[in-house]
């Protein structure tokens, strides 16, 4: 079983997104159950905008006895909350270490660019997937394989049905050594 945190909901306001990178990785291998613990606009580190964050995602994500969790959080706790690199990659890092903890493979996917005109913001994702990089070493690249016609606009923040497909292929790669 591979349990995923991470975003599962398309955004309402993009028709052509029709799936998204968790189902085409179901689709592909259908012998292999999928439970996916994420919710709409998660973070990572635990905030006072509501109870789910990163440590109880992995609490249900481990509570199905997976095989994997893949972890794929941080954007929002660097778009909305504003937070620094090095507290998102530790949390990240953390989150990756409770699963392993449970004798369980954890995966961290990078945190994918945000095509908002924010460089400060573009410094901090770039930041804070070296620090998890350094730290972790094997991580699924959600990252370098897109290009702006990957995301939807004018948010620049969500994908398209080809961002989509690609965020499916670096993941593909790390799990099945595809």
């Amino acid at each position: 079983m591979l349990a995923s945190v991470t975003q599962t909901l398309r955004p309402s306001n993009d028709p052509t997104v029709r799936v998204n990178w968790c189902e085409i990785l179901a689709e592909r291998h259908p012998n292999i159950d999928w439970v996916n613990t994420a919710i709409w606009g998660a973070t990572a580190t635990r905030t006072e905008l509501g109870p789910w964050c990163g440590v109880d995602q992995v609490a249900e994500a481990l509570s199905y006895n997976p095989d994997l969790v893949l972890i794929a959080l941080g954007t929002n706790d660097l778009l909305r909350l504003g937070l620094e690199a090095e507290t998102v990659a530790s949390t990240l890092v953390a989150l990756h270490e409770e699963v392993e903890a449970g004798n369980v493979t954890g995966l961290v996917a990078l945190v994918p660019p945000v095509l908002n005109g924010d460089s400060e913001l573009a410094a901090r994702i770039n930041h804070t997937n070296e620090l998890v990089d350094a730290a972790l070493g094997l991580v699924v690249d959600f990252y370098s394989r897109l290009e702006p016609s990957d995301f939807t606009q004018p948010d620049g923040v969500h994908f398209t049905q080809s961002g989509q497909n690609k965020r499916a292929a670096a993941a593909e790669a790390v799990i099945f050594g595809n």
